[in-house]
């Protein structure tokens, strides 16, 4: 979990920095400590791209260093050697997602700045969604799966609406808005269903006791929830995912 505390570490940086000098445009009555604050975080502005760019190229280079080190690590238990499988397949879907934002980070610049979409709103959002999407791949707990499903999406929504000088992108936003936060009430839902059942919040915990109760326990009741709740979360998942046939 190194690289994806590292890359959060970047992004809150940048947050801040953006906090302390902003890239907005000053007026002629500001003072000359603003003019020079809008003149450091600009310089920063013009090269947020690649910048942007480094940030997840280092996280791509410590995963695959810990991907590596995990790969060739001798492991004596074979409880040690399914958590180290896991753990190298969490890697690859996260390399595959990171190289993916790199190549969107790079084609995107030059059109972004043709349509004149704000540079760090654009690229904080964009880090953020991916850094939310890293630690999902690690998630364990079903609140914190929320959670960061939540975070991702916010983001999402926002990077929809950002060309605000065209009307199908609000409306897109809007749309995208509504629809998600839907799906989240159902998605939730499904999730407190299945905590009201099993009163877990671990998802191998959850998938024990779900082996106990299809081979142990008969109650219909118990099977009806589960199911229903299960059902809620395919719901709320095939939301968010825009699958047919949930894609309004």
């Amino acid at each position: 979990m190194l690289p994806e505390f590292v890359m959060l570490l970047f992004i809150l940086l940048l947050f801040i920095y953006f906090l302390a000098y902003g890239f907005s445009n000053v007026t002629t009555e500001q003072t000359s400590t603003c003019v020079t604050k809008r003149v450091a975080g600009v310089a920063v502005g013009r090269h947020l791209h690649v910048i942007s760019m480094l940030i997840v190229f280092c996280t791509i280079c410590l995963i695959a260093c810990a991907h590596c080190n995990m790969f060739y690590s001798l492991v004596s238990e074979r409880s040690s050697i399914v958590a180290s499988e896991r753990h190298l397949h969490n890697s690859m879907v996260e390399l595959f997602v990171l190289t993916v934002s790199l190549l969107i980070l790079f084609t995107t610049h030059a059109y972004n700045k043709e349509i004149g979409i704000v540079s760090f709103e654009y690229h904080l959002l964009l880090l953020t969604a991916m850094c939310s999407f890293c630690f999902f791949i690690h998630a364990t707990n079903i609140m914190l799966l929320y959670v960061l499903i939540e975070l991702q999406s916010i983001a999402s929504y926002i990077l929809t609406a950002m060309h605000k000088r065209n009307r199908y992108s609000v409306e897109a936003g809007l749309k995208y808005f509504i629809l998600g936060s839907f799906s989240s009430i159902v998605l939730v839902f499904g999730f407190s269903l299945a905590y009201g059942v099993s009163g877990l919040l671990s998802i191998e915990d959850i998938s024990i006791f779900l082996r106990h109760v299809y081979m142990v326990d008969t109650s219909s009741i118990t099977h009806i929830v589960l199911s229903l709740s299960f059902i809620f979360i395919f719901v709320g998942f095939a939301f968010k995912l825009y699958a047919s046939p949930f894609h309004f």
